[in-house]
């Protein structure tokens, strides 16, 4: 219930307080992803909480989804590991990513998949498995 700022090393640096939460959350500042963790990680200011690649990854991901794939992310979840995100797209369906691997690339990968595929996502796009695409 809880949110931090934590800069591109991956420290969390400040407790953001209701009013910049909800400012956020609303995203006047599109440069600025929120990321929920579903596991709810202990967190202690100055102390490393996430990989800077994650960082530079999920944050890639935030700014290149629309002008690279044209959909918008509304959301970004990790859960039990760093080595995956869930991005919410606003069109009704997550994407899986595999953070240890280019953005770019599979970026380009989701927009060939959208490109032949996009009637058959109901649920989500899986691309953690490289040179695959699932879908459900």
């Amino acid at each position: 219930g809880r949110q931090y700022l934590v800069d591109f090393e991956g420290v969390p640096f400040a407790e953001v307080t209701n009013p910049l939460a909800q400012a956020i959350s609303e995203r006047p500042f599109p440069a600025l992803p929120l990321i929920t963790d579903t596991r709810s990680a202990p967190v202690s200011l100055g102390i490393p909480l996430l990989r800077a690649e994650f960082v530079d990854f999920a944050a890639t991901i935030w700014r290149d989804l629309q002008s690279e794939v044209g959909i918008a992310a509304t959301a970004l979840r990790v859960g039990e590991t760093t080595f995956h995100l869930e991005v919410v797209t606003a069109d009704g369906f997550s994407v899986f990513f595999d953070t240890t691997r280019r953005a770019d690339r599979q970026l380009a990968a989701l927009k060939t998949l959208l490109a032949s595929n996009r009637d058959k996502i109901d649920e989500y796009a899986d691309l953690r498995v490289a040179g695959k695409a699932y879908v459900i």
